[in-house]
Formats: C-alpha cells, structure tokens, sequence
C-alpha cells in the first residue's frame, strides 16, 4: 500500500486515540491537582471552604431552632439530589435506547464528525460509555441521599448518646463527598456527549468544561 493511502487510512484513528487521550489526561490532571489543593489549601477552593463551613455547621449549639434548619436543609438537599438521580437513570436509558435505534441518529452524528473514526460500532461504544457515565452519576446521587437521610443523628447528638460531633460531620460529608461526584460526573458527560460527533468536538468541549471549573472551583 502506497505511504499516502496508509496515512489516509490510519489518520482518522490516530486523531481519535491522541485527542481522547490528551482530554482524559486533562480532566485527570485537573481533578488531582484540585484534590490536593482542597487537602493542602482548603481556603482557596470553594469545596475547600464548603467542607470546612459544613465541620463548623455540624459543630454549632443545639436548639429547637437549629433542629429546624437542619431538617429543612437536609429536605433540600434530599429533593435536589433525588432530582438529579431520576434524572440521570432516564438519560442513562435514553441513550440505551438510542443504541438499539441508530440508524438517523448514527448518521447524523457522522455527518458532523470532521476528521476521526466513522465505525459505527465505535459509534456505539461511545454512547454506551455515555450510558455508563450516567449509571455512575445515578449511584452518586443515591449515596448522596442515603447519607443526608442519616443525618437524623444530628438531632441525637442533643441528646444524651454516644455519637459524636466527628460522627455527625463525618456523614454530611460523605453525603456531600457522593453529591459533589455526581455532579463532576454531570459535567464530564459534556464532553462525551460532544464526543458522539467527533474528536474535535470532544476537545473543545473538554477545554471548554475546564476553563468553566477553574472558574467555579
């Protein structure tokens, strides 16, 4: 095969595998280095200071007042992440769905793809992966929930019981912690969605969601 029709053959593929590994390199490297700046410098990190305003909040006096926040705030967060959860498990089978029917919408996908793999079960594996990304979002969400839903120690903590403060903070935490994951796994799903019509699109999207991020975070 002459070198020219080789490089035809091979480029597709080679843009696909450098640009998906490049964006999955900068969301790693994005995310542990904001994991170590949350444990090292939590004040300069919005969860950083978020972690550190729940600790002082699961430490404040006990009072028929507070009790009352604590249930309404427990409420929210509660609904909010029981939103997001059912809306996950429908995305996740809505794109389920669309895998057992690709035909218009495979095509139309393709037509947007400017340079990179055309299979369509490469098509295929990427809407799966979609699927999965919002199966994982969904699990997040429940573990948020369950432990928001424990945190009726909270109120036993006024009473005369062996759970401590630690304990108390420790599982809003975990809430948080499960609340915040699903969230990331929300935003990562940006670029995988963009991912469907081509390398490109993935890489800007991806650039795009950090530059959001750094912003926020």
């Amino acid at each position: 095969m002459p070198l020219g029709e080789l490089f035809e053959v091979i480029r597709g593929p080679l843009v696909e595998a450098v640009v998906v590994a490049g964006c999955a390199a900068t969301l790693v490297i994005y995310h542990v280095g904001l994991a170590r700046r949350i444990r090292t410098q939590p004040e300069m990190t919005t969860m950083g200071r978020h972690r550190l305003l729940r600790s002082a909040w699961a430490k404040l006096p006990k009072s028929a007042d507070r009790e009352l926040v604590v249930v309404q705030s427990m409420r929210n967060l509660i609904m909010s992440a029981s939103f997001l959860a059912s809306t996950a498990v429908l995305l996740a089978a809505g794109f389920l769905g669309a895998v057992s029917t690709t035909d218009k919408l495979s095509t139309f996908a393709q037509s947007l793809n400017l340079i990179g793999v055309e299979s369509l079960s490469f098509w295929l594996l990427k809407a799966l992966l979609l699927a999965v990304t919002f199966l994982v979002v969904f699990f997040a969400f429940t573990l948020a929930i369950r432990s928001f839903n424990h945190t009726w120690m909270t109120n036993a903590c006024a009473q005369d019981t062996d759970v401590g403060e630690e304990a108390v903070a420790g599982e809003i935490e975990s809430g948080a912690l499960a609340y915040a994951i699903g969230m990331r796994g929300l935003y990562v799903s940006i670029p995988l969605l963009l991912w469907l019509f081509g390398p490109i699109w993935l890489l800007g999207g991806t650039l795009l969601l950090v530059m959001v991020l750094r912003r926020i975070d």
